[in-house]
This record gives structure tokens, sequence and C-alpha cells, in this order.
């Protein structure tokens, strides 16, 4: 929602229409944006964007939780950020797939981050073999090529091969 008479773009009011963590993202490039890089600076400006349920919520935070920018996101967060569970994560997981119109640095960051959120959810551990099966799995063609080519044997070396291959394809594309 967009408010005309205060110095910020937006507000938050937990009605939940509103998609907390796009809310979230949109606020720390607002804040960047307009020059607001440290949490000390970025807190009144958040604090501001809150009205309705969300600034009741607020106003009943721990005070330490009110004065540090860190603690204030985490608990934003808790509250109305909606948690996957790890089923729903491990079909995000299986069902991720890297296209010819998708960048490798956007899909590596999303597959990392869907892969720890499940280890996380499920409290198991990593199984190397696996994970290196599902991001190469999903890899676009001529990425699977290269990976099986190189053959690396540990998840970092197989996201290091692509990083590799992914700088050679921007140069030639220069």
């Amino acid at each position: 929602m967009f408010l005309a008479n205060t110095a910020f773009e937006f507000a938050f009011a937990s009605d939940g229409v509103q998609d907390a963590g796009a809310f979230l993202t949109a606020f720390e490039h607002h804040a960047v944006s307009i020059g607001k890089v440290t949490d000390f600076e970025k807190l009144p400006l958040l604090v501001a964007t809150f009205y309705g349920h969300a600034r009741d919520w607020y106003e009943f935070l721990q005070p330490n939780q009110q004065v540090n920018y860190e603690l204030l996101v985490q608990q934003f967060k808790a509250k109305y950020i909606r948690r996957r569970n790890a089923t729903e994560v491990r079909e995000e997981l299986f069902r991720l797939r890297m296209s010819s119109t998708t960048e490798y640095n956007d899909y590596e960051r999303e597959i990392i981050d869907l892969w720890s959120t499940w280890i996380r959810l499920c409290g198991g551990t990593e199984d190397e073999w696996f994970k290196m099966d599902r991001f190469k799995a999903r890899l676009s063609p001529h990425f699977t090529l290269e990976a099986n080519v190189k053959n690396p044997i540990t998840f970092q070396a197989l996201v290091q091969t692509c990083q590799a291959y992914n700088r050679q394809i921007k140069v030639l594309q220069a």
C-alpha cells in the first residue's frame, strides 16, 4: 500500500493481502536507493512503514527487539513470512529446472537456498551425491554436458565448474 502523507513509498499492515517477503525485499531496495544502508539508518524507516495490526505487533515486541534492526527483521520474518514445510521445499527442489533463458547465477542461488532450507527443515545432513545429482539433473543441457565432461567429485567443485563455464559463456557473449 502506498501512503501519500509520508516520506515513504509504502507501508505494511499485516492484512494478509501483502506478501511480507516481497515487502521486506522492496523495503531493503528502497532503503538503499535513498542512501539508508546501515541498520541504524534503516530501523526508523522500517518502523515507520508499519501500520494497523503490524504497528500493534511492533508495539508489543520486547524493547531490545524494537531498537535492533536485525532482531526486528528476524521477528518480522518469523511473524509474517509463511514458512514452507519440508515436503513443499522438496517438491520445489525437484521441480526447479534451469531453462535456456535462466541465468546460471539465479539458478545456483535458488537451488542452494532450497537445498539448505530442505536440510534445515528435515534436520538431516547433506548427502553430497544426492545434492550433486539434483543440481546436475536440473541444469540446462550445455551446463550438464560441461559438468559431465569435467566430472567434479564434490558439490562445491560442481558449482565452481558451472561458475567457470558461466563466465566463459559471458565472455563469448560480450
